[in-house]
């Protein structure tokens, strides 16, 4: 029987959650670029519909984008865009509970495998 606590971890639970957790804070500070419709271009030709104007913006965030900015290219066409720009406080409440529940199955999962290994032994 081990002697070990319930809530002590073993050193390769703690290393592996450390990758783990640089992988989440990677996906989350790697910019995406993103393009939002920004209004209705003229008709190229009669009876086609109007081509959409696209405006770049750099996204934020994993799996949720939680923050998003002007791409330095951005092209002022007088669309007001401030309600996509910033942080979303519930979208990033939301990726903090997905992290958390990540690192917690990632946890339970490997200490699972360990302890029942550390049962087998004579």
């Amino acid at each position: 029987m081990s002697t070990r606590r319930f809530w002590q971890i073993h050193l390769s639970t703690a290393v592996v959650l450390t990758l783990v957790s640089g992988a989440i804070m990677y996906a989350n500070f790697r910019p995406e670029r993103m393009f939002l419709v920004s209004g209705w271009g003229p008709p190229v030709s009669e009876g086609k519909l109007p081509h959409p104007i696209y405006e770049p913006y750099i996204h934020y965030g994993w799996p949720l984008g939680f923050y998003t900015e002007r791409a330095p290219d951005h092209n002022e066409t007088g669309w007001d865009a401030t309600a996509y720009l910033g942080v979303r406080n519930s979208k990033l409440r939301m990726n903090c509970l997905y992290w958390l529940l990540i690192l917690a199955a990632t946890t339970v999962t490997l200490e699972f495998f360990v302890r029942r290994r550390e049962a087998r032994k004579p």
